[in-house]
Parts: structure tokens; C-alpha cells; sequence
């Protein structure tokens, strides 16, 4: 099971300050002159809401959550790094002249590339026609055979034209569609025979006959091709974890890196990585060590028998083979990559590969992090613009949060009201809102959920200071260590709810 990601903060100060604004948008219109001389309390619904970790995150598009069987959770970011069908290995090839067929049986050497040895390729979009002359004056009758093309029905190719010669005039016969016909060189030449007569059956030789096509394309070719490289462009994954960070971390007891390969070549293929870094938030760049990076990884893939089918391979560079485990734990903010991949690495000559018109060859990687960690006082912080306008009439202002937390995780919640110079005038609360969590049974799940509730009073100074502020500081520190000293899974149906009102005292 395969969602949207949107990161790991089970930001609770997010909530709060979205609360805040929005609540207090809310009361524009009582700035108007019709409540003079009136006093009212107004008691107003900011926030009944539900949260999961598909819910509650930080925004990446390039993340997915994979939902473990057991409901534990796996936060992956990827991309993929190369899609190659058929017509970039072996494209249509152009043939820009025409073949002379220089005797009755003739080969015709076409220029396939060198590094190929094709030994069958079935025709698609490819026309051939025939140029002749003849010296006798009269009509000719010609038969052109092929025993290198040959039908589905094993047929060689065996065609019949007619020349009304006066002497040597060239003429080109109508295309002939190959569609249906495969192609078995000789080495790299097609097998001509050509017979000519008179309407007597006397042997007559052309003076002239040339095969002529203006590109050679196949759906399907068998043969040998070569030791050559997959061209793959550099790039590099974010990782949108850490992008608020400001201390403490996180730990994943087994992060990894996943190479995925689905190939639908009939040949060997092998990783050729030249780069697999890793950034860190604080600027540091280690590069991934792994004999993996030195020697390559070797991709499966189908046999001539099992032509059509692909072959799947996936590869993880983790703590056992690689040093992926201590540079995923170091903060990570984006991995750095460049590769190639390498056909036939060892140059074995095996005639009977295969490219198929429908095959085609990807790579994709992965940073997979199990959301089954250690959170020791991490601190994430985020500042958002505002504008409290129009709210003089408001003489005092009572918040209620309720809080119904299923997640091990104990959080503090700070939010700060700043001027437009980032300078701190008030809080939302005096002491940071403490959310603690559930206790866990042997499992290392949580069991039943932790309940809060708070009031939190502005008066009149707080709310002077409030009309004063020009952005909203959030603060949220977050920490598994005393809910358990051991790795801890987050799982899908952890929730945590929020409830948040606001009564307001309001005087003209």
C-alpha cells in the first residue's frame, strides 16, 4: 500500500498557529460601529480535527509512505533515473545509399553497427524495392529471391518483375512491404539470387540491379550486442525530513538506499556508479563506501526463452554491506547520484540475446527510512506571516486545547509572537504546552492514548502584544527517550486529535 508522504513531524505547533489565525480572521465585521456600547461573550469553534501521519507533515512531493503489512510505516523518496526502450538501443538504422547486387547470387553487405552480431531481426515499418536494367530490348521478366528474409511461414522472400526494356533505361519496382518477414544475415550481408529472361526463356543478365531502402527497423532482434554503456544523467533526491531542523535528531535503525532494476533486454547488465553521496544538513558530503560502489551490481535478466517477460532486481546498500547506515542517521537533506549502466560488463560473446520492441530497461533509486527510530529531543521550528488588524474591541481572549495523543512520541509545544523585525513580544503560553505519550505494551505499541487539556488567558497586555505582531514563531520539540530506550515503529493507525476554541470577551 503506496500513499502521498508529506514527512514525518506530527507537527502540533502547526495546528496551533493555523488555529490561531484563522480563528481570529474570523472577527473582522465586530469592528463595526453597530456594536458600540455593547459587551458579549462570544465562545467560537477553531479546530475539531483528526490527525494521522498522512495528515499532519511536512510537504515533499517526491516522498511515498509504504504501509507495512504489520501497519508499520516506511517513508521512501526516489526517483528514477533511466527508461530506455528498444528504439535508443537499437534504432531504426537509415541507409542513405543503394546496395548494388552485383551478380546472380550476390551478398549485400549492410552497415549494421560493429559492435552488433545479428542473427535474426523481425521487419516492422521497413519497405525494400529494386532498380534494374537490362540491355536486351524487349520485355524482361525477373525473379529476385532471398533465402536471408524469410516469412512466419518460412517462406523465403521470392518476388517477380516485369521490364519492358529499350536498351538500358533503370527502372525502380514498387515498394514491398517487409512487415511479417525476419531478417537472417550472413555475418552482416543479405543472400540475393536473381534470374532474368525473355518471353522466350532465354537467360538474359541485367546490366544494372540495386536494392534500395531507406531504413531498416526491427521489432525484434536476436544476436550478440556488445559491451556498451547506458548514458544516465546525474541528479539527486531530496530529503525533506530535516528541512526545519534546529537540534537534537533523529535515529533509524535501518535506513538503506534501493536500487531497483526492471529490464526487459535479454543480456547482462551491471551498475557502474561513479557518484553516491550523501548531504548532510550541516553541509557535510560523505560519499556512500561499499565494494557494491567498486565492483557494480548485476541486474537479472530474461533468457531467449522467456523473451517478453522482465526481471526485476532490487538492491539495498545498507548498514551490513555499506556505511548507508551512519550517513542516513547524520541528518541527510538530499542524496547526489550518478551511474551508468554497463551491457554485456564482461564481454562474453552469447549469440543468442535479445532486444524486444516492448522491452525496456529502468532504474530507479530510493532512500528508505522505517519509521522505527529513536527521537532524542529533536527541535523543528517553522515562522509564518500574519496581520491581526481590526480587533480593538477584544478585551480578553480564553484558548482551550484538548489533545487526545496516540503516538509514542512526548512533544513541547512553543508558539512566539514576533514584530517585523523577528523580535519576540509575547507567547501563546508561559511555559511550553507539555503532550505526553501513551504508555506501550510489549510490543512497543501504544495502548489507549494520552489525554490534555489547557486554558490559556490573554488579557489585555497579551492581546496589545498580539495586535502588535507581525509573524508567528513556532517551536516543537520532539522525543521517544522517555517513553522507551529502545527503536520505536510509528504506525499507520496512530492518531492524534485536536480541539481547539477560543472565548472571547468582547466591550464597545
Amino acid at each position: 500500500m503506496t500513499m502521498k508522504y508529506q514527512g514525518f513531524k506530527v507537527s502540533v505547533y502547526l495546528i496551533v498557529t493555523m488555529a490561531v489565525i484563522s480563528g481570529c480572521n474570523q472577527f473582522d465585521n465586530y469592528s463595526d460601529p453597530q456594536f458600540e456600547k455593547q459587551s458579549f461573550d462570544l465562545s467560537l469553534p477553531i479546530i475539531n480535527s483528526k490527525i494521522n501521519i498522512n495528515e499532519v507533515a511536512e510537504k515533499d512531493q517526491t516522498s511515498t509512505l509504504r504501509i507495512e503489512p504489520d501497519g508499520s510505516i516506511t517513508a521512501i523518496y526516489s526517483n528514477e533515473l533511466i527508461r530506455d526502450n528498444a528504439s535508443s538501443l537499437f534504432p531504426p538504422l537509415p541507409i542513405p545509399q543503394e546496395f548494388p547486387i552485383l551478380e546472380k547470387d550476390f551478398l549485400v553487405n549492410v552497415p549494421f553497427p560493429s559492435k552488433y552480431d545479428i542473427k535474426r531481426g523481425d521487419f516492422i515499418n521497413t519497405e525494400m524495392q529494386f532498380r534494374y536494367s537490362c540491355d536486351y530490348v524487349g520485355k524482361v521478366f525477373i525473379n529476385i529471391q532471398s533465402p536471408s528474409i524469410v516469412d512466419a511461414q518460412g517462406q523465403e522472400f521470392d518476388q517477380n518483375y516485369i521490364l519492358n526494356s529499350t536498351g538500358g533505361n533503370l527502372v525502380t519496382s514498387s515498394p514491398f512491404n517487409l512487415d511479417g518477414y525476419s531478417l537472417y544475415p550472413i555475418d552482416t550481408s543479405i543472400h540475393f539470387i536473381y534470374n532474368a529472361h525473355d518471353d522466350t526463356g532465354q537467360e538474359l543478365d541485367l546490366s544494372r540491379l540495386y536494392m534500395k531502402t531507406d531504413y531498416i527497423e526491427f521489432k525484434y532482434v536476436e544476436g550478440y550486442f556488445g559491451k556498451h554503456r547506458f548514458p544516465i544523467n546525474g541528479d539527486f533526491i531530496t530529503i525533506g525530513l530535516f528541512t526545519n531542523w534546529i537540534s537534537g535528531g533523529i535515529y533509524f535503525e535501518e535506513p538503506r538506499i534501493h536500487v531497483g532494476v526492471d529490464n526487459g533486454f535479454g543480456f547482462p547488465v551491471r551498475s557502474e556508479v561513479s557518484v553516491l553521496d550523501i548531504h548532510a544538513s550541516n553541509g557535510d558530503v560523505t560519499s556512500v563506501q561499499s565494494q557494491y560502489i567498486d565492483e557494480g551490481i548485476n541486474f537479472d535478466y530474461p533468457s531467449l526463452e522467456e523473451a517478453g517477460q522482465f526481471k526485476r532486481t532490487d538492491f539495498y546498500f545498507n548498514s551490513g554491506n555499506s556505511n548507508v547506515g551512519v550517513l542516513l542517521n547524520d541528518r541527510p537533506v538530499r542524496v547526489v547520484y550518478d551511474m551508468s549502466a554497463l551491457a554485456n560488463p564482461d564481454d562474453i560473446y552469447n549469440p543468442a540475446e535479445f532486444i524486444d520492441k516492448n522491452s525496456y530497461f529502468s532504474v530507479d533509486i530510493g532512500v528508505e527510512l522505517p519509521l522505527y527510530l529513536k527521537v532524542n529531543d529533536l527541535v523543528l521550528a517553522d515562522t509564518f506571516d500574519f496581520d491581526f488588524t481590526s480587533y480593538d474591541y477584544i478585551k480578553s481572549a480564553t484558548f482551550k486545547l484538548l489533545v487526545n495523543n496516540e503516538f509514542p512520541v512526548e512533544t513541547e509545544i512553543q508558539t512566539y509572537f514576533l514584530d517585523e523585525n523577528d523580535k519576540i513580544l509575547d507567547s501563546l503560553a508561559i511555559d511550553p504546552i507539555q503532550i505526553e505519550a501513551p504508555p506501550l505494551d510489549v510490543q512497543g505499541k501504544t495502548i489507549g492514548s494520552y489525554d490534555y487539556s489547557n486554558f490559556i488567558e490573554f488579557e489585555k497586555g497579551k492581546i496589545d502584544h498580539l495586535l502588535k505582531s507581525k509573524k508567528v514563531l513556532a517551536k516543537v520539540k520532539f522525543s521517544t527517550n522517555p517513553v522507551s530506550d529502545e527503536a520505536l515503529y510509528i504506525y499507520d493507525d496512530y492518531n492524534l486529535d485536536l480541539k481547539l476554541g477560543v472565548e472571547l470577551r468582547i466591550e464597545n
